[in-house]
């Protein structure tokens, strides 16, 4: 019987393969980059979260509040929010004419007229509203005071 010429074959030694590690200093360097960059995105993106906070906070109280609801109360809440993105010197002794004015900066103008109306009632005997009807107005307001003004302070509004 003739031997198997296949049997006395004897496999193939390979070499390992090259390792990755240690990495070039390009390598490393482009890695550091990438890392930083990671980093400082995140942070950008948290200081946002934060300054964003207060604005949340209005928006989800508002959405909270009952279908009538007190004038003085969506007053109350927009300067509270206001507080939060413009100085305390600026907003705080704001009534009145004065706050109205004051609060036509960060509206539309067809909302002034119809923000004078609401703070003309809160001084009323009867002054609730429909949320409905000024939760848009109110939500626009919240809206301008954040994009026109920047944090003072991250607080709740």
């Amino acid at each position: 019987m003739a031997t198997d010429p296949l049997a006395q074959l004897r496999d193939i030694s390979t070499e390992p393969l090259p390792w990755a590690w240690p990495l070039s200093w390009q390598a490393n360097l482009a890695l550091a980059l990438l890392v930083t960059l990671f980093i400082a995105l995140g942070i950008l993106l948290w200081k946002r979260h934060q300054q964003l906070k207060p604005l949340r906070s209005a928006l989800d109280e508002l959405n909270a509040l009952p279908k009538q609801v007190d004038a003085a109360t969506l007053s109350a809440l927009v300067k509270r929010c206001a507080l939060a993105y413009h100085p305390r010197s600026e907003v705080a002794s704001l009534t009145g004419a004065a706050w109205v004015a004051w609060l036509a900066k960060f509206q539309k103008p067809n909302q002034q007229q119809q923000w004078q109306q609401l703070n003309e009632k809160q001084y009323q005997p009867n002054s609730v509203v429909a949320l409905s009807e000024v939760k848009a107005m109110v939500s626009t307001t919240l809206t301008g005071l954040y994009k026109q003004g920047k944090a003072q302070e991250v607080g709740q509004c």
